[in-house]
């Protein structure tokens, strides 16, 4: 990465884009969220910072579900049936975020979790700042210029 943290050429970008996704991918198995396997394709890219893409089991039921991850916000996941396309999950994103954050500013400062002592108030400024930043992207026209519905998105399973 560039220092600004951007991809210095396109080789770069997919290699960046391939590990995000690929991490994604483990985190929604490792929660047992999904199934292996699970293929990971990105819809919308902010180079270096956001990848919003859509997660699928390769099982029979293929289980679908909208993501978000990369070196600027935390990973998170929600059902295909969200959002018909990249930005509108990226605003519910937001509006989860600050949900989340605002229940974390009435849980206790810290607590002890798996991987140890849990700063909520940390957490919480984390979401906060990333729901700020990514409603301010959400509602930028000009980055989401190519964005197209996700077939089958937005509409509840039957």
């Amino acid at each position: 990465m560039s220092e600004e943290g951007k991809p210095k050429d396109m080789e770069q970008l997919r290699a960046w884009v391939e590990t995000v996704c690929e991490e994604l991918a483990k985190r929604l198995v490792s929660r047992g969220i999904m199934e292996q396997p699970v293929r990971v394709e990105s819809r919308w890219v902010l180079p270096g910072k956001v990848i919003i893409g859509v997660a699928e089991e390769r099982q029979a039921d293929r289980k679908r579900m909208w993501i978000i991850g990369g070196d600027a916000v935390l990973p998170d996941a929600v059902d295909i049936s969200v959002a018909r396309n990249p930005r509108d999950v990226a605003r519910h994103f937001c509006m989860r975020w600050q949900l989340s954050g605002a229940r974390m500013a009435t849980t206790a400062e810290k607590e002890e979790g798996a991987q140890g002592m849990i700063d909520w108030q940390a957490v919480e400024k984390r979401l906060e700042k990333q729901a700020e930043a990514l409603h301010l992207l959400a509602e930028d026209d000009q980055a989401w210029d190519d964005i197209r519905d996700e077939p089958g998105a937005g509409k509840k399973a039957k």
